[in-house]
Protein backbone atom coordinates (compact mmCIF):
# COMPACT_ATOMS: atom_id res chain seq x y z
CA UNK A 1 0.00 0.00 0.00
CA UNK A 2 3.05 2.35 0.23
CA UNK A 3 2.09 3.29 -3.52
CA UNK A 4 -1.24 4.58 -2.54
CA UNK A 5 0.05 6.15 0.14
CA UNK A 6 2.49 7.98 -1.98
CA UNK A 7 -0.72 8.98 -4.50
CA UNK A 8 -2.73 10.09 -1.44
CA UNK A 9 0.18 12.86 -0.70
CA UNK A 10 -0.06 13.95 -4.87
CA UNK A 11 -3.35 14.35 -4.57
CA UNK A 12 -3.41 16.50 -1.23
CA UNK A 13 -0.87 18.79 -2.80
CA UNK A 14 -2.26 18.76 -5.99
CA UNK A 15 -5.52 20.20 -4.19
CA UNK A 16 -4.24 22.56 -2.19
CA UNK A 17 -2.50 24.33 -5.01
CA UNK A 18 -5.45 24.48 -7.06
CA UNK A 19 -7.89 25.40 -4.59
CA UNK A 20 -5.85 27.61 -2.97
CA UNK A 21 -4.64 29.77 -5.76
CA UNK A 22 -8.25 29.64 -7.23
CA UNK A 23 -9.60 30.78 -4.15
CA UNK A 24 -7.03 33.73 -3.40
CA UNK A 25 -6.29 34.71 -7.37
CA UNK A 26 -8.18 37.47 -7.85
CA UNK A 27 -6.65 39.07 -4.43
CA UNK A 28 -3.26 38.02 -5.57
CA UNK A 29 -3.39 39.49 -8.83
CA UNK A 30 -5.32 42.64 -7.30
CA UNK A 31 -1.97 43.04 -4.70
CA UNK A 32 0.53 42.15 -7.51
CA UNK A 33 0.12 45.05 -9.45
CA UNK A 34 2.62 47.51 -9.38
CA UNK A 35 2.31 51.10 -7.14
CA UNK A 36 2.06 53.21 -9.91
CA UNK A 37 -1.21 51.51 -11.14
CA UNK A 38 -2.51 51.39 -7.84
CA UNK A 39 -1.70 55.48 -6.95
CA UNK A 40 -3.73 55.76 -10.91
CA UNK A 41 -6.90 53.77 -9.68
CA UNK A 42 -6.51 55.69 -5.87
CA UNK A 43 -6.40 59.15 -8.18
CA UNK A 44 -9.44 58.15 -10.29
CA UNK A 45 -11.14 57.13 -7.42
CA UNK A 46 -10.98 60.50 -5.83
CA UNK A 47 -11.24 62.71 -8.43
CA UNK A 48 -13.85 61.15 -10.50
CA UNK A 49 -16.16 58.88 -8.10
CA UNK A 50 -18.83 57.54 -10.96
CA UNK A 51 -15.13 55.51 -12.15
CA UNK A 52 -15.27 53.41 -9.08
CA UNK A 53 -17.32 50.56 -9.85
CA UNK A 54 -15.26 50.23 -13.10
CA UNK A 55 -11.74 50.28 -11.14
CA UNK A 56 -13.20 47.39 -8.89
CA UNK A 57 -14.96 45.59 -12.00
CA UNK A 58 -11.86 45.82 -13.64
CA UNK A 59 -9.80 44.06 -11.10
CA UNK A 60 -12.28 41.28 -10.26
CA UNK A 61 -13.00 40.43 -13.93
CA UNK A 62 -8.47 39.97 -14.56
CA UNK A 63 -8.77 37.84 -11.60
CA UNK A 64 -11.81 35.87 -12.56
CA UNK A 65 -9.63 35.56 -16.43
CA UNK A 66 -6.34 34.17 -14.53
CA UNK A 67 -8.84 31.39 -12.18
CA UNK A 68 -10.82 30.81 -15.08
CA UNK A 69 -7.25 30.15 -17.42
CA UNK A 70 -6.02 27.88 -14.39
CA UNK A 71 -8.97 25.16 -15.26
CA UNK A 72 -8.99 25.45 -18.60
CA UNK A 73 -5.59 24.51 -19.05
CA UNK A 74 -6.04 21.79 -16.96
CA UNK A 75 -9.04 20.73 -18.84
CA UNK A 76 -7.20 21.14 -22.50
CA UNK A 77 -4.12 18.94 -20.03
CA UNK A 78 -6.35 16.16 -19.26
CA UNK A 79 -6.78 15.37 -23.10
CA UNK A 80 -3.43 15.58 -24.13
CA UNK A 81 -1.32 13.96 -21.28
CA UNK A 82 -3.46 11.18 -19.96
CA UNK A 83 -3.95 10.34 -23.76
CA UNK A 84 0.44 10.02 -24.48
CA UNK A 85 0.88 8.51 -21.32
CA UNK A 86 -1.43 5.27 -22.90
CA UNK A 87 -0.17 5.37 -26.20
CA UNK A 88 3.50 5.16 -24.49
CA UNK A 89 2.25 2.25 -21.59
CA UNK A 90 4.10 5.26 -19.09
CA UNK A 91 3.09 6.63 -16.40
CA UNK A 92 5.64 8.16 -14.09
CA UNK A 93 7.60 10.28 -16.62
CA UNK A 94 4.80 12.23 -17.19
CA UNK A 95 4.02 12.65 -13.59
CA UNK A 96 7.99 13.55 -13.29
CA UNK A 97 7.58 16.12 -15.99
CA UNK A 98 3.96 17.50 -14.85
CA UNK A 99 5.52 17.97 -11.19
CA UNK A 100 8.99 19.38 -12.31
CA UNK A 101 7.19 22.22 -14.10
CA UNK A 102 4.81 23.13 -11.47
CA UNK A 103 6.92 24.54 -8.76
CA UNK A 104 7.89 27.55 -11.16
CA UNK A 105 4.59 28.17 -12.33
CA UNK A 106 3.35 28.39 -9.50
CA UNK A 107 5.79 31.24 -7.93
CA UNK A 108 4.97 33.04 -11.05
CA UNK A 109 1.05 32.83 -10.69
CA UNK A 110 1.81 33.91 -7.09
CA UNK A 111 3.63 36.97 -7.63
CA UNK A 112 2.94 38.46 -10.89
CA UNK A 113 -0.19 39.81 -12.86
CA UNK A 114 -1.63 40.77 -16.27
CA UNK A 115 -0.35 38.78 -19.34
CA UNK A 116 2.66 36.83 -17.33
CA UNK A 117 -0.08 35.64 -14.43
CA UNK A 118 -2.56 34.69 -17.04
CA UNK A 119 -0.10 32.51 -19.01
CA UNK A 120 1.67 31.19 -16.20
CA UNK A 121 -2.09 29.94 -14.85
CA UNK A 122 -2.36 28.13 -18.03
CA UNK A 123 0.07 26.71 -18.05
CA UNK A 124 0.15 25.08 -14.50
CA UNK A 125 -3.27 23.95 -14.91
CA UNK A 126 -2.33 22.33 -17.81
CA UNK A 127 0.08 20.02 -16.08
CA UNK A 128 -1.40 20.58 -12.70
CA UNK A 129 -4.77 18.38 -13.46
CA UNK A 130 -3.30 16.32 -16.37
CA UNK A 131 -1.60 14.05 -13.19
CA UNK A 132 -5.38 13.17 -11.85
CA UNK A 133 -6.72 10.54 -14.95
CA UNK A 134 -2.33 9.26 -15.07
CA UNK A 135 -2.96 8.86 -10.63
CA UNK A 136 -5.83 7.07 -11.16
CA UNK A 137 -4.92 4.88 -13.13
CA UNK A 138 -1.49 4.21 -11.49
CA UNK A 139 -3.15 3.45 -8.84
CA UNK A 140 -5.75 0.72 -10.77
CA UNK A 141 -2.87 -0.93 -11.42
CA UNK A 142 -1.05 -1.44 -8.64
CA UNK A 143 -1.05 -4.78 -7.59
CA UNK A 144 -2.36 -4.45 -4.31
CA UNK A 145 -5.12 -2.56 -5.25
CA UNK A 146 -6.71 -3.71 -8.48
CA UNK A 147 -9.84 -3.01 -9.95
CA UNK A 148 -11.54 -4.70 -7.00
CA UNK A 149 -10.97 -2.00 -4.68
CA UNK A 150 -10.56 0.79 -7.31
CA UNK A 151 -13.66 2.60 -6.30
CA UNK A 152 -12.70 2.08 -2.47
CA UNK A 153 -8.87 3.53 -4.20
CA UNK A 154 -10.33 6.58 -6.12
CA UNK A 155 -12.73 7.79 -2.90
CA UNK A 156 -9.21 7.80 -0.93
CA UNK A 157 -7.34 9.73 -2.71
CA UNK A 158 -10.37 12.51 -3.49
CA UNK A 159 -10.83 12.31 0.58
CA UNK A 160 -7.07 13.25 0.66
CA UNK A 161 -7.31 15.83 -2.25
CA UNK A 162 -10.42 17.45 -0.54
CA UNK A 163 -8.51 17.93 3.25
CA UNK A 164 -5.14 19.50 0.98
CA UNK A 165 -8.27 21.81 -0.75
CA UNK A 166 -9.56 22.79 2.59
CA UNK A 167 -6.13 23.12 4.41
CA UNK A 168 -4.63 24.77 1.59
CA UNK A 169 -6.59 28.20 1.55
CA UNK A 170 -6.57 28.34 4.61
CA UNK A 171 -2.77 28.67 5.01
CA UNK A 172 -2.46 31.29 2.18
CA UNK A 173 -4.63 33.44 4.19
CA UNK A 174 -2.90 33.19 6.99
CA UNK A 175 0.21 33.76 5.47
CA UNK A 176 -1.10 37.09 3.86
CA UNK A 177 0.82 40.44 4.71
CA UNK A 178 0.88 43.87 3.83
CA UNK A 179 2.19 45.53 0.48
CA UNK A 180 2.88 48.81 -1.32
CA UNK A 181 -0.50 48.88 -3.25
CA UNK A 182 -2.26 47.55 -0.22
CA UNK A 183 -1.07 50.18 2.03
CA UNK A 184 -1.83 52.78 -0.18
CA UNK A 185 -5.30 51.59 -0.54
CA UNK A 186 -5.43 51.54 3.03
CA UNK A 187 -4.20 55.37 3.19
CA UNK A 188 -6.55 56.69 1.07
CA UNK A 189 -9.33 54.82 2.85
CA UNK A 190 -8.12 56.36 6.40
CA UNK A 191 -7.74 59.77 4.49
CA UNK A 192 -11.60 59.57 4.00
CA UNK A 193 -12.26 58.59 7.31
CA UNK A 194 -10.84 61.03 9.02
CA UNK A 195 -12.03 63.72 7.00
CA UNK A 196 -15.77 63.10 7.21
CA UNK A 197 -15.22 62.23 10.77
CA UNK A 198 -14.18 65.68 11.56
CA UNK A 199 -16.16 67.62 9.23
CA UNK A 200 -19.07 66.42 8.27
CA UNK A 201 -19.43 68.38 5.10
CA UNK A 202 -17.10 66.49 3.60
CA UNK A 203 -19.63 63.51 3.84
CA UNK A 204 -20.81 65.42 0.42
CA UNK A 205 -17.61 65.94 -1.01
CA UNK A 206 -14.88 62.56 0.06
CA UNK A 207 -15.99 60.19 -2.78
CA UNK A 208 -16.49 56.29 -0.75
CA UNK A 209 -13.33 54.87 -0.28
CA UNK A 210 -12.02 52.32 -2.53
CA UNK A 211 -12.55 48.36 -1.54
CA UNK A 212 -9.09 48.05 -0.30
CA UNK A 213 -7.56 45.40 -1.84
CA UNK A 214 -5.60 42.60 -0.17
CA UNK A 215 -2.15 42.05 0.91
CA UNK A 216 0.57 40.61 -0.66
CA UNK A 217 0.63 37.02 -0.93
CA UNK A 218 4.59 36.27 -1.94
CA UNK A 219 4.73 34.11 1.59
CA UNK A 220 1.65 32.42 0.84
CA UNK A 221 3.11 31.32 -2.86
CA UNK A 222 6.54 30.73 -1.91
CA UNK A 223 4.69 28.10 1.47
CA UNK A 224 2.60 26.79 -1.85
CA UNK A 225 5.62 26.02 -3.98
CA UNK A 226 7.25 24.03 -1.26
CA UNK A 227 3.93 22.04 -0.97
CA UNK A 228 4.60 21.66 -5.08
CA UNK A 229 8.37 20.51 -4.45
CA UNK A 230 6.78 18.15 -1.44
CA UNK A 231 4.80 16.23 -3.90
CA UNK A 232 7.34 16.29 -6.69
CA UNK A 233 9.73 14.25 -4.15
CA UNK A 234 6.46 12.10 -3.48
CA UNK A 235 6.21 11.63 -7.07
CA UNK A 236 9.54 10.34 -7.58
CA UNK A 237 8.81 7.46 -4.60
CA UNK A 238 5.85 5.91 -7.07
CA UNK A 239 6.46 2.82 -9.30
CA UNK A 240 5.56 2.28 -12.32
CA UNK A 241 3.61 -0.63 -11.58
CA UNK A 242 2.34 -0.83 -15.45
CA UNK A 243 6.04 -0.72 -17.02
CA UNK A 244 6.60 -4.05 -14.06
CA UNK A 245 3.30 -5.64 -15.02
CA UNK A 246 4.38 -5.74 -19.02
CA UNK A 247 7.67 -6.86 -18.67
CA UNK A 248 6.52 -9.76 -16.40
CA UNK A 249 4.01 -10.44 -19.09
CA UNK A 250 6.71 -9.92 -21.60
Amino acid sequence: MRQFHVLSTLFFGGFWVYLGLTTWIQMITSSNISVFEKSLEVYLAQAYPLLLPFIVSQSQIQGGIVGALITLGGIIGCMVLPSLSDKLNRRKPFMVVSMLTIAPLIYMTGTSSGTTAATAAFTLGFFLLARLPISFQMAMETREIGPKLAGLAVGGLYTFGNLGGAVGPLVMEFFEESSAPYALSQLYYWQCYIATVSQAWWLSMVPTAPLAFPGSFVTATIVTVIVGVATFIATLLLKEAHAEAQKTAD
